[in-house]
């Protein structure tokens, strides 16, 4: 395995790890909760989505100066 692809599963791990400590430990109600859960995941998402784009502009930018 890659060094990209360890990052991405230690990423996802630790978010995923997170998320379900703060169920857990969370001080809101029920609503409030799954608000934040979801600002979080649509967060995290696009931070994904991000990392794939760098990565990827990264890897067309070697092959091309190859």
């Amino acid at each position: 395995m890659n060094t990209p692809t360890k990052v991405l599963f230690g990423f996802l791990a630790g978010a995923l790890t997170g998320a379900s400590l703060g169920l857990i430990f969370a001080p809101e109600k029920g609503v409030e909760t799954r608000k934040i859960i979801i600002d979080k995941i649509d967060e995290y998402s696009v931070r994904s989505k991000e990392m794939c784009e760098k990565h990827k502009a990264k890897k067309v930018a070697k092959r091309d100066s190859e």
